[in-house]
């Protein structure tokens, strides 16, 4: 992908910069007040991540035909509620609910990414669709999501250690998605940031607010800092106050009720934060 085109999804995948919610920041009060304020205007409303969800179904509908029993999950922002209006969707595709990753021998890339028209009308070629790689899946899925030009817009493939398709679906307006290939520690990462957005009222007007402190000053921005990582560094923060205010993950792993393993990872966490 050429620098320019790089460039201009940055610019366009920005979330809102912090000065254009001043003038209603412009009232009486506390900082605190304010600061709740903007999480008020900025973080995603009901209506909002109802219409993501129905993004992913609709995304879902284009895969189907392809991989009849595949999952699509949506995954951070949207999720753990820390999202902001403006904000992209990160996806997460499976080719079927008991897909486990491939080793080298067991994956089959001869040949080119498979042509749509091929995949229809040949059994043989839909079938072998989920030998792939995920980098090959994805390129694949990048075809079916160029197809519908209706309300598909700039798709494009960009290679990384965990690849995904960047796109827009134009569903009530414009909405930046990232789709990626099934990695499972995603998931549990959502949770349990949601998890601690619930924990404490204070903990959503505080990340909102200090990570539009940092988009304002280019801390965090688009192929450097990322979101996720000052979401975990302000939660790193907070756990370890002399009096904390959120808990470190080894109290929540003692306390878990269901535990799993993904790629060699303990995992669990108690979801309750009564």
């Amino acid at each position: 992908m050429s620098k320019n085109k790089y460039t201009f999804i940055q610019k366009i995948c920005s979330d809102a910069d912090i000065e254009t919610y001043l003038p209603q920041l412009n009232i009486n009060g506390t900082i605190s007040m304010k600061m709740k304020k903007l999480c008020q205007i900025t973080v995603l409303s009901k209506d909002d991540i109802d219409n993501r969800q129905r993004i992913l179904d609709y995304i879902r509908s284009l895969f189907q035909p392809f991989y009849p029993d595949c999952l699509l999950i949506a995954f951070g922002s949207t999720i753990n509620g820390f999202g902001t209006k403006g904000g992209d969707m990160d996806m997460m595709f499976s080719p079927s609910s008991d897909y486990e990753h491939l080793d080298a021998s067991e994956i089959n890339d001869d040949g080119g990414t498979p042509i749509i028209s091929d995949a229809r009308e040949n059994p043989s070629v839909m079938a072998q669709l989920k030998n792939m790689s995920k980098e090959k899946q994805l390129r694949f899925l990048l075809r079916v999501l160029r197809r519908n030009r209706n309300e598909i817009k700039g798709a494009v493939y960009i290679p990384a250690k965990c690849p995904i398709v960047k796109f827009i679906v134009s569903h009530n307006y414009d909405v930046w998605c990232d789709l990626s290939f099934q990695h499972g520690l995603a998931k549990y990462n959502t949770e349990l940031l949601r998890f601690f957005s619930v924990l404490d009222s204070r903990i959503k007007p505080l990340m909102i607010t200090l990570r539009f402190w940092a988009r304002h000053l280019k801390i965090v921005k688009t192929g450097a800092f990322s979101s996720y990582a000052f979401n975990l560094l302000v939660i790193f923060f907070l756990q370890n106050l002399e009096e904390p205010i959120l808990p470190p993950v080894t109290d929540l792993m003692i306390n878990a009720g269901v535990r799993s393993s993904v790629h060699g990872l303990k995992i669990g966490h108690d979801c309750n934060s009564s």
